[in-house]
């Protein structure tokens, strides 16, 4: 299976809205190595925390595969959910090959909330559990969008950056970040309201998604000026470019910003890294890196500025 197939593979399942479960099934306690978001809603619990634990700790009651066994039409589980509950499912098991002939994990898919007409406590816990799945799905959509722009948020953001960082550092791929700054934006607030402020800020952000145009590119809003851009599998040069072509698109709104220190319209400045993860780092140190060039950048900006005010062309009695 090519590195390509196990991308597509991987969104498709982070998409789906069927609660999916991979676990290893050679280790002891059948160690879990990729839960999907709708797991994540379902019990309340971070993937983070349910990656590496044995599925057995997740398992509140019902069967599990036999240690030989190919394949599993249909389990009846409950699994415990964050709250302190027992959710009851009915789980479809299917095998995983990871070599030709040799099934290496077990895929516990969700198909339904089992029902039990004779035991109203049952029914009337997997009531209560669907509307807790329900407000945390509702939460989580806000949680993961910005309200002002409408691209991703923060949080979603740095969910996203772990996932890929995680699948660049295992596949050895390349993951780039673009860090963008909205230059003076306070200034730009200050004159021309909230109002103006929001509406800005929603055309470079339409900037910036109607750039990203490969499958795998990711833009959010990340802090009250700052937006990050996320690449996955494109060189230095192709980081730069579509690092340009975002700026050019907000310089040339021309958006008049008379307080701007950059230039007479609302300009953006940008930091970018790229680099194929080492298994010592954190996903978090990319973007820190990101910062670092992006202050970098400002630094220099300014000091050019500087040097143009105090030049003696500048200067009135120069001129004189």
């Amino acid at each position: 299976m090519n590195n390509l197939t196990k991308k597509v593979i991987l969104q498709a399942l982070d998409s789906a809205p069927m609660p999916t479960i991979i676990v290893a099934m050679r280790k002891s306690g059948l160690t879990v190595v990729y839960v999907n978001s709708a797991v994540e809603l379902l019990t309340g619990r971070d993937s983070a925390d349910l990656v590496g634990m044995p599925f057995a700790d997740i398992l509140a009651k019902g069967g599990l595969p036999g240690a030989t066994d190919d394949t599993v039409s249909a389990l009846r589980h409950q699994w415990h959910t964050h709250d302190g509950l027992s959710v009851p499912l009915d789980v479809r098991v299917s095998s995983l090959q990871d070599r030709p002939g040799r099934p290496g994990f077990w895929v516990f898919s969700v198909v339904g909330e089992a029902q039990s007409p004779d035991d109203k406590k049952t029914h009337d816990t997997a009531e209560l559990h669907s509307e807790l799945v329900d407000a945390r799905r509702q939460i989580k959509c806000l949680q993961r969008t910005d309200p002002v722009t409408g691209l991703a948020s923060r949080a979603a953001f740095d969910e996203v950056l772990e996932r890929d960082w995680s699948i660049a550092r295992r596949d050895r791929r390349r993951i780039s970040i673009i860090l963008f700054s909205v230059d003076c934006l306070a200034e730009y607030n200050e004159i021309f309201g909230r109002h103006a402020t929001d509406s800005l800020l929603q055309k470079i952000a339409h900037a910036i998604s109607g750039t990203l145009r490969r499958a795998g590119d990711f833009g959010a809003r990340i802090a009250n000026d700052q937006f990050a851009v996320l690449i996955g599998e494109a060189d230095e040069v192709q980081v730069e470019t579509c690092a340009n072509r975002i700026a050019a698109k907000v310089r040339n709104l021309a958006i008049h910003h008379p307080r701007s220190t950059a230039a007479r319209f609302a300009t953006v400045s940008y930091g970018a890294v790229s680099e194929v993860p080492a298994w010592t780092k954190k996903s978090l140190t990319l973007l820190e890196e990101a910062e670092h060039q992006l202050d970098t950048e400002r630094r220099a900006v300014e000091k050019q500025r500087q040097a143009v005010v105090k030049s003696p062309s500048n200067n009135e009695e120069a001129i004189t």
